[in-house]
């Protein structure tokens, strides 16, 4: 009679605990989300710091409301910016200050100001990333005047 009872049980305990996995995993949906693109931005910035150093191109990352992009200023008699690449964000994700621009040189952090030409007084910067449906809810990345920056 006891076998019986657990034989019947078993499947409810494995749909309890499916549904268990679910709620913890749509409850943190949005953090990992979330970390997951300041990773992504982070690894790109890293990326094209690399490239800076070693190909000795200037690349400028202009962080906007749904993407950003990556421009490169050729070493040319006639040096102009081009596009090379626009990343949309990812999982309704946004920086909450759009419009800064990065410039790398040498795999250096060169220069960091917002798009209508207003300089940034602080020896640091902070670029904070939200989620559209959790506002409260964010992560960083600070860029400092001395060329470095980390996530947080």
């Amino acid at each position: 009679m006891g076998s019986s009872l657990a034989k019947k049980t078993w499947p409810a305990g494995l749909l309890l605990l499916a549904a268990l996995i679910a709620l913890a995993y749509g409850l943190r949906k949005d953090t990992y989300l979330l970390n997951k693109n300041v990773r992504l931005v982070f690894l790109r910035i890293v990326k094209y710091k690399e490239y800076s150093l070693h190909r000795g191109l200037t690349y400028r990352l202009q962080f906007n409301r749904d993407d950003y992009r990556l421009t490169v200023r050729e070493p040319r008699p006639n040096p102009s910016w081009r596009v090379v690449a626009v990343h949309p964000y990812e999982d309704s994700v946004e920086p909450e200050t759009p419009g800064l621009i990065l410039t790398i040189h040498g795999g250096k952090l060169v220069s960091y100001q917002f798009e209508d030409k207003s300089e940034i007084l602080r020896s640091s910067v902070m670029l904070y990333f939200h989620s559209r449906d959790k506002p409260s809810l964010r992560r960083g990345i600070m860029f400092s005047e001395s060329g470095e920056w980390r996530a947080l």
